[in-house]
Parts: C-alpha cells; structure tokens; sequence
C-alpha cells in the first residue's frame, strides 16, 4: 500500500493547496459525520420524529460502527498526515484510518432515510450529503482516498444486507424471549472487540508505526483505537437491549405537540450531557484493558438511557404516550406503518 498512499499524498497535499478558505467549510461539514452529531440527530429522531425509524438507524448505525471500528483494526493503516509531512493536518484523528467511518456511516444513514422517504430528490440530495461528509476529510488531512471509497463501500454492503435482511431479522428477533434478546444483544456486542483483542494479540502484538510514516503519529494510536471498538460495542448493546426492554413495556410514540417534543429533547440531551461530565469526572482513569471496559460500559449506558430510560422517563412526565396499539418487541417492519 505505500506506493497508493504515496501517490494518494501528493493529491491530498494538492487538494489543500487549494487555499486556507475552505478548511472552516470542510470541518462543519466533517462533523456532520461525527461521533456528536449522532449523539444528537438520534435522539431527536427517536424520541421526537418517528420512534420506529429512529429505533432502527440506532441499532444499524451502532452496529455499523462496531465493525468499522474493528475493519480498523484489522487493517492498521494510517492517517494521511501520519504517513507524509506533505499533508497539513487540519483535523485531528487519534485511531487508525481504513475504512473511513465518516464515508461509511453517511452512506447508510442518509441512504436509508432517502429510501424509505421516497421523495424524488431525497436520493441524489443524500448521495451528495454523504460523498461532501466523507470527502471533507481527505481536505482535511485525515482520510486517504482508499479509506474513503473503502468506507462508502462498507456502507453501501450494509444498507444493501438492511434492506434485504430487515424484514425476516425483526420477526426472528421477535419471536426471542425479552431475556433471550437481551443475551443476544450482549453476545453479538462482544464479537468486535473479541475478534479485535484477539487479532492484536496474534497478528499485532508487538506493532510500531513503519519507518515509512514520516508525518506526525499520535501517541497510543493501537490503544485509542482498541478504545474506539469497546465504546461502540457498548453503545450497540444499550441501544439493543434498551430497545427490546422499551417494546416488551409496549413501546413508545414519538407523536405529540410542538412543545411536548421540544421538552422532551431538552430534558433528555441535558441528562445525557450530565451523565457524561459526571462519568468523566467521578470514574477515575484506568489502564491497560481496563480503559476499553470502561468505555463500553458508559456508552452502553448512553445508549441505553437513549434507547429506555429517556422515553420511559417522558412518558412518566407525561411528555409521552406509548402506542395506541402495543407492539411486543423491536420496532415494527417497513411494510408497517412505524409508529410515530
């Protein structure tokens, strides 16, 4: 791969030659594909817009990070501006590069919406929305050209299988006992950074970055990204779990007024935040293995007061209602109507 990534870095450093006015652009639109702009579009549309749909994108997109995170490990591959000093890092990234997360979630995510909204532009404007995302890394620094076609390869996999399988796993996983799923949630949550812990043992126990990458590493590289696989395999299984708990206690509806929704969101961002300034100051840093278990408890606990305690807790306030009609597991098929 040296010789791409050695070609793929004069036309990054050419790129940005392009002039310093388009680095603010590049970054606003690069965090639309971030770990925060999920951390809030999920929740909104969940718990304000369509439970049914936000129910899904949570579980894929969690789903979808877990094996881009351990696709990541697996490849060891560097950032632009780790392997050449040609490249100005205009961002940072702490984890290693192939494939691109922000050009594989984009692509399912807005793939999915614009599928399912069926709306004449929603196609070509979600395309554009998700090459712009994954695109505004390479200007930045922190994407090869491989690792972002690798991305939007991944992702478009994975709205292909979404689409195909959808329908015939929700009634499987129906058919599973509250704690059956549960236990299926936790076990297919475990398979990342499992296969993660040991491919790095095995194949990369004694890994130190290559002679040929001369631009600036980052300290912990291997570490952070080990990190990476815990917190979003913990974030899968809140989001599984909670969801399979939320729908055996007979659902939730999103539909209400104006100012409902608005409360809702307010009220549960502001616990979310609180949650995650009291973790980080009162959970005392850890190392070694404990750093990663660590993660994946607190994104396991993220997600699930997204998924459960949120909505468990508008309905209380009465903020909420669950559905007219009670669904007894996940949320419901695309054939039906989801419930608002």
């Amino acid at each position: 791969m040296d010789a791409i990534w050695g070609a793929e870095t004069g036309i990054i450093a050419g790129i940005q030659a392009i002039g310093d006015w388009l680095t603010l652009p590049a970054t606003a639109v690069s965090a639309l594909g971030g770990e925060l702009f999920y951390l809030a579009a999920l929740p909104l549309l969940l718990w304000c817009v369509n439970a049914g749909l936000g129910a899904r994108l949570s579980v894929f997109l969690t789903a979808g990070a877990a094996v881009n995170a351990l696709c990541t490990i697996l490849a060891h591959a560097p950032r632009p501006y780790w392997y050449s000093v040609r490249v100005q890092p205009l961002a940072m990234a702490t984890t290693f590069g192939l494939p691109t997360a922000q050009a594989q979630l984009p692509v399912t995510l807005w793939g999915y919406l614009a599928l399912k909204t069926r709306w004449r532009w929603a196609v070509p404007a979600a395309l554009a929305a998700a090459i712009l995302i994954a695109f505004s890394g390479v200007y930045l620094g922190t994407h090869f050209l491989t690792a972002v076609l690798a991305g939007m390869a991944l992702g478009v996999a994975a709205l292909w299988l979404i689409l195909r399988y959808e329908t015939t796993v929700l009634a499987w996983w129906r058919g599973r006992a509250l704690r059956a799923q549960v236990g299926l949630a936790l076990a297919a949550s475990l398979l990342a950074p499992l296969a993660a812990v040991a491919w790095q043992t095995v194949v990369h126990s004694q890994w130190s970055a290559p002679q040929a990458w001369t631009g600036g590493i980052p300290p912990e590289v291997t570490a952070a990204s080990m990190e990476r696989v815990f917190l979003v395999a913990g974030a899968m299984f809140g989001a599984l779990a909670g969801l399979s708990v939320l729908a055996a206690r007979g659902w939730y509806s999103a539909a209400g007024s104006l100012v409902s929704r608005a409360a809702r969101y307010v009220i549960g961002i502001t616990i979310l935040v609180l949650f995650l300034v009291a973790f980080q100051m009162t959970v005392p840093d850890t190392q070694g293995i404990l750093t990663p278990i660590r993660d994946y408890l607190c994104y396991a606990v993220v997600a699930g007061w997204i998924s459960l305690g949120a909505p468990e807790l508008f309905i209380a306030l009465k903020l909420a209602q669950r559905p007219a009609e009670t669904h007894p597991s996940p949320p419901p098929t695309p054939q039906q109507a989801p419930p608002s």
